[in-house]
């Protein structure tokens, strides 16, 4: 899923919410749940199941779900997807691992798109690749083997931790309007 189908499927959840409104967070019945599903790309319709919306029903007495926890949701999944896909790219023997060098390209090649590193001089590029390649290699390669399974990159939170410096800290709805 692109940007554009995230952005239509945003607005289709505001528009279709159903009332009332726990506060200022919108939320969405069973039934227009599964409406929605009509309404949107084939790529989304994956994300639209009953079991997806027992996963996110929580304490709402009328049996709702929050549409910006479903969003949410739906966005690390997609995320998770695109970037499973961006470190596959690096397993040059297409085993499902990654070894130090080819961690180390993706790093090196990530860099220039977190904003926040902008201002890194290049001469410190090899450092900050170092620096995270070896917190990687650290926890997730305890046996000293020398590569790393694409999953456990996924599973573990260095990852996220090493993305977070590319996001500033906006709130939720300022991090949508920018997709």
């Amino acid at each position: 899923m692109d940007n554009e189908e995230l952005q239509k499927l945003w607005s289709i959840l505001e528009e279709k919410h159903t009332p009332p409104d726990i506060g200022d967070e919108q939320m969405i019945s069973f039934t227009d749940f599964m409406k929605i599903r009509d309404l949107i790309s084939e790529k989304c319709r994956s994300f639209f199941t009953a079991k997806v919306f027992a996963k996110l029903l929580r304490d709402d007495p009328y049996g709702r779900v929050s549409i910006a926890q479903l969003f949410s949701y739906i966005m690390r999944k997609v995320w998770l997807q695109q970037t499973r896909i961006g470190l596959s790219l690096f397993d040059i023997q297409g085993l499902g691992y990654l070894k130090e060098s080819d961690l180390e390209n993706y790093i090196l090649e990530l860099i220039p798109t977190l904003p926040q590193l902008n201002c890194l001089e290049e001469s410190f590029y090899s450092f900050y690749v170092c620096t995270a390649v070896r917190k990687f290699f650290f926890f997730l390669d305890p046996m000293r083997t020398g590569k790393i399974k694409i999953q456990d990159i996924l599973a573990c939170g260095f990852l996220d931790d090493l993305l977070e410096v590319g996001w500033p800290a906006d709130t939720h709805t300022q991090s949508i309007s920018k997709e």
